[in-house]
């Protein structure tokens, strides 16, 4: 079962509708990658480079949240939000959820 789904609301946007535990991970889709095809392209890159053992780590941040790649995991922190728990996940798990939305697009 997938702990994330898209699909595209009234207005036409994509939409990511996640579990409690994938909710900030749904946000940072809708509003740092939004259909950025050229994001998810380097994000994917970088992930690759980090699975070869290429690169060891990998930071950026976007319209709302900060992104942490590491050879375990994703790190997604809220730039707003100072209450919001910072949201950890798999970086296989978050590969591979960017690599959907790409299909969304």
């Amino acid at each position: 079962m997938q702990n994330i789904s898209f699909y595209r609301d009234d207005t036409g946007l994509l939409r990511a509708r996640a579990a409690d535990k994938d909710q900030l991970l749904a946000a940072f889709l809708e509003t740092d990658i939004q259909e950025d095809t050229g994001m998810i392209s380097e994000l994917l890159k970088q992930i690759n480079a980090i699975q070869k053992g290429t690169r060891k780590r990998y930071e950026t941040s976007g319209n709302a949240h900060a992104l942490t790649l590491t050879p375990k995991r994703v790190t997604i922190e809220s730039l707003y939000d100072n209450d919001a728990r910072p949201y950890r996940r798999n970086l296989t798990f978050f590969k591979d959820t960017l690599v959907r939305w790409r299909k969304k697009i």
